[in-house]
């Protein structure tokens, strides 16, 4: 081993010869085992020939996995943690079989080149305007569009919830219940309905029911409502997802002084300036109020 000042370099010397030979941890004795054989040959016997021979190993490799270092591991998954964050990623992609063929092949292309080599990553991935003239338009144009269409006006509501339920400049967690009942609500098939978007509302419907998990049983199973359809305006999303107000008989109870309250706001007015003018008359549910709504609903977009 060379030393300098006191410093192992990053060659080594051959005892025999004295050349020089690149030795780093990370690469192994690979070099020097193939030095030893070609310098030590000439001292070897006919019957050592054959420890002078190259392995098969040395040009192919073994089938069997190599055992990953830790400390590419590590910077691996800090790699993959900024892609997922920094890019607002789902974190279920990294696993997803898509990724990993991509991880597969450029694993496969990176062992082409030579350790010492270094490989400009811009000229390895393809810009958009190719991947975009690589799609298969046949497959495309085999698409129903009336269909496609149907869909497009389907989903219009769920990315409308999504919007609202990502605000982050009023509360919003009081809007996950009837957002729920309402998007149960526009997955009810009807008799209108292609066999194509029917299929597609049963299996979102199975999803809105199965995605939010509440404590209370009866609040998971939500049934469609019972009111007839009300000619309210998109924007107004809230005012989709109640019933009628009906008028009931005022009590003494707090609760059912608010159940009773003949008061209706919509989407535009403030739910906490609501709860600020009430609170003398509902001081209860007011303070409950400042707990709950502080809670952000979620993150919808991200996720």
């Amino acid at each position: 081993i060379i030393v300098i000042n006191g410093v192992e370099q990053q060659f080594v010397s051959c005892d025999r010869c004295k050349k020089l030979l690149i030795y780093r941890q990370r690469d192994g004795t690979t070099s020097m085992a193939k030095h030893k054989r070609a310098c030590y040959g000439s001292l070897t016997t006919s019957n050592g020939c054959v420890d002078n021979q190259s392995n098969v190993t040395e040009y192919y490799a073994s089938s069997k996995c190599s055992e990953i270092p830790k400390r590419i591991k590590e910077k691996v998954k800090l790699t993959c943690t900024e892609f997922t964050a920094l890019d607002c990623r789902a974190f279920e992609l990294v696993p997803g079989e898509d990724f990993l063929k991509i991880v597969h092949t450029i694993s496969d292309a990176g062992r082409c080149f030579s350790h010492l080599a270094r490989v400009n990553v811009n000229e390895l991935i393809p810009s958009p305007i190719t991947i975009n003239r690589n799609v298969d338009l046949e497959s495309l144009a085999a698409i129903d569009k009336d269909l496609l269409e149907e869909l497009c006006i389907f989903i219009k509501l769920f990315d409308q919830a999504i919007n609202q339920l990502s605000d982050e400049n009023k509360p919003t967690i009081h809007q996950v219940i009837p957002i729920l009942q309402l998007l149960i609500n526009h997955c009810e098939i009807t008799l209108d309905d292609s066999d194509g978007l029917k299929d597609v509302k049963h299996f979102v419907a199975q999803v809105v029911t199965n995605a939010i998990t509440i404590n209370k049983p009866r609040l998971t199973t939500c049934d469609p409502s019972s009111s007839p359809p009300q000619t309210v305006s998109l924007e107004d999303l809230l005012g989709r997802c109640f019933d009628q107000p009906q008028l009931v008989v005022k009590v003494d109870n707090e609760v059912d002084d608010y159940m009773a309250l003949d008061t209706f706001l919509n989407e535009k007015e403030d739910v906490l300036l609501f709860w600020k003018d009430h609170s003398n008359k509902f001081p209860m549910l007011s303070s409950i109020v400042q707990d709950l709504y502080a809670i952000p609903a979620s993150n919808t977009v991200v996720e």
